[in-house]
């Protein structure tokens, strides 16, 4: 009888120990017993809905029941602004919880939702410029980093060529640089392709800027007060394209 009791005692020691040890675990780890919450709203979020036209009342929803992860500086609001957002939904914005350190917000890069390449238009004479001093400069500068590496390779190789100099270079009347010509002609043929690629790459890469701006529609705002440095300011006429 006394062998049953002290079993049944040691059991009930067993589970009270383990017990202790999983609310230790549970006050260590507070996240286990609380339902994980949802992602907070950044800054690049909200002005990606803005410009595809999402409504500023259901963007402001949103950040109240996710929170923001950004600091709504000055900055911030003006991007805000000009992606399209309203004066309340800054003003709102001022009053939701943030999850993050206030601390300042990066810029958004305008890129294409697509393809990723950044809404940038270049100076196709200036492109072509740097292309043909350096062959390859000017692609690489338009993130077309594949055909720049081509280019300066080609490059690379013809500048060689042109301080190559043989072991038996002098030797019997041979010529002390015997590709030096092959290597002016290589590099001033790949400057000149540089530059035409160049040139044509610019242009068809602002027409896609452009066509891409002009898919995103005109849109006529109304006067409205904005948040402004010190203050705010009244904001007569702003056409979006």
């Amino acid at each position: 009888m006394r062998g049953v009791r002290g079993r049944a005692m040691l059991k009930r020691c067993q589970l009270a120990v383990l017990a202790c040890l999983l609310a230790a675990v549970a006050c260590a780890h507070p996240a286990t017993a609380q339902k994980r919450r949802p992602t907070p709203v950044t800054l690049e979020s909200i002005v990606n809905g803005l410009r595809e036209h999402m409504g500023s009342t259901r963007l402001l929803e949103i950040a109240t029941e996710r929170c923001i992860a950004f600091a709504l500086d000055d900055s911030a609001a003006r991007q805000i602004v000009a992606a399209g957002g309203s004066a309340e939904l800054v003003q709102g914005l001022r009053r939701v919880c943030r999850v993050a350190p206030a601390q300042p917000a990066r810029p958004v890069v305008d890129r294409d939702p697509i393809t990723g390449e950044e809404n940038l238009m270049f100076e196709p004479g200036a492109v072509a410029f740097l292309s043909a001093v350096l062959p390859g400069w000017g692609q690489v500068g338009m993130e077309r980093d594949g055909t720049g590496a081509l280019f300066m390779g080609g490059a690379a190789a013809s500048i060689v060529a042109f301080f190559y100099k043989p072991s038996d270079a002098g030797v019997d009347g041979r010529d002390r640089h015997p590709y030096r010509t092959h290597g002016i002609v290589a590099y001033t043929a790949l400057s000149v392709t540089s530059a035409i690629d160049g040139y044509i790459g610019a242009r068809r890469r602002n027409a896609r800027v452009e066509a891409r701006r002009r898919a995103r529609g005109t849109s006529l705002q109304l006067p409205t007060i904005v948040p402004a440095v010190g203050g705010t300011e009244l904001q007569v006429v702003r056409l979006t394209f």
